[in-house]
């Protein structure tokens, strides 16, 4: 992952600790639908690439989109578009990226347009008890 300069911390309104358990199959097929999805059926075979390099796996697409769409749970622009979408509650890229870091030790780097980000946790507190939180690194390309 490219990247310079100062880096920017997100903090997700979601816990670690979130009680969801997917399979590693369920979290990595849900990172591979967000490229579906931004492709679309007729040019996903066509213009989605992955590959091994060593034991890191890159997935690319010459698509980009806009970051925010990744911050919040439930945001999506894909509800009312008749099942052309896999995804559709805004949720799967969030979930996945927490299983990963999580449950299977993955890290979790992406980039595009003008921005990269790296899944990590920060610590934080609720109501006086400590708490890890889903976070990004934002930074530049």
């Amino acid at each position: 992952m490219s990247g310079s300069g100062k880096k920017k911390l997100i903090r997700l309104n979601v816990v670690m600790s979130y009680p969801v358990k997917w399979t590693e199959y369920s979290t990595i097929s849900n990172f591979v639908q967000n490229f579906y999805d931004a492709l679309g059926v007729a040019d996903f075979g066509k213009k989605f690439r992955h590959f091994l390099d060593g034991d890191t796996l890159i997935m690319t697409a010459e698509k980009g989109f806009a970051k925010e769409w990744l911050y919040y749970l439930g945001a999506s622009n894909k509800r009312k578009c008749d099942g052309r979408y896999a995804g559709k509650f805004g949720e799967g890229f969030k979930i996945a990226a927490l299983m990963s870091i999580r449950d299977y030790h993955l890290g979790i780097d992406m980039e595009s347009r003008d921005w990269t980000l790296h899944v990590t946790s920060v610590p934080g507190e609720i109501d006086g008890h400590s708490v890890e939180f889903l976070a990004y690194e934002i930074g530049k390309r």
